[in-house]
Parts: C-alpha cells; sequence; structure tokens
C-alpha cells in the first residue's frame, strides 16, 4: 500500500508497539523499515533528531546497538571541546555561551554607533 506522502511499504507492513514499563502501549505505528524481532536485539537506543513532518506526525531518528556508544563519545569528544575552549566545567557551557552572546551583541551594537 502507499502511505502518507507517497512512502511506499511493502505488501506487508509490520505495525510496532511500543510496550512501557507498566506493561501499557505507549506508541503503536505502522512501519516498514524495521529490522529487528523485538525491541530487546536493539539494546541501546539514542534519539538524534525530532522534528513535525505534519499535523500530529512526527519524525523520529535515532541511533542504536554499538552505534550508541560511538555517538554518545563523539558528543562526549564536543562537550569536551567546548568546556577546554570556553575554560569553563560542562555544566557551565550554556551559560558561559549566553554571555558570550550577549557580550557579541553588545559590541556590535556599540561599533554601529561608531
Amino acid at each position: 500500500g502507499t502511505a502518507m506522502f507517497g512512502e511506499k511499504y511493502g505488501e506487508t507492513v509490520r505495525v510496532v508497539d511500543v510496550v512501557s514499563g507498566e506493561g501499557k502501549s505507549a506508541s503503536m505505528e505502522l512501519c516498514g523499515g524495521t529490522h529487528v524481532e523485538r525491541t530487546q536485539e536493539i539494546r541501546g537506543l539514542k534519539i538524534v533528531s525530532e522534528s513535525g513532518i505534519a499535523s500530529g506526525i512526527r519524525r523520529i531518528e535515532a541511533v542504536a546497538g554499538d552505534r550508541v556508544m560511538d555517538y554518545l563519545g563523539a558528543t562526549d569528544d564536543i562537550v569536551k571541546t567546548l568546556s577546554s575552549q570556553l575554560k569553563t566545567k560542562r555544566e557551565e557551557i550554556v551559560p558561559r555561551i549566553t554571555t558570550l552572546m550577549g557580550d557579541l551583541r553588545a559590541s556590535q551594537a556599540a561599533v554601529a554607533k561608531l
């Protein structure tokens, strides 16, 4: 059959039912792209992006399995680099950037007046 936005599904469309720890259905979706028999095979899962593609419809992209550790390692490397370059603790990176952006705007406004 054909799903919304021209996405094509084969003759067999899989229904994926993600069940919460309490045994309740957390999400039930039509999916033509799952490649595991049960979610247990996925092991770790990290959502890397989420967006609205239409009213009431979300697209979620994630990494799973061994790629989760690769993704988290790369993210940690970025945070370490930012912390070092900003000469601040990890948890103070966002406030530090906010302060620097405010300083930059003030400097730009001062230059514009000159």
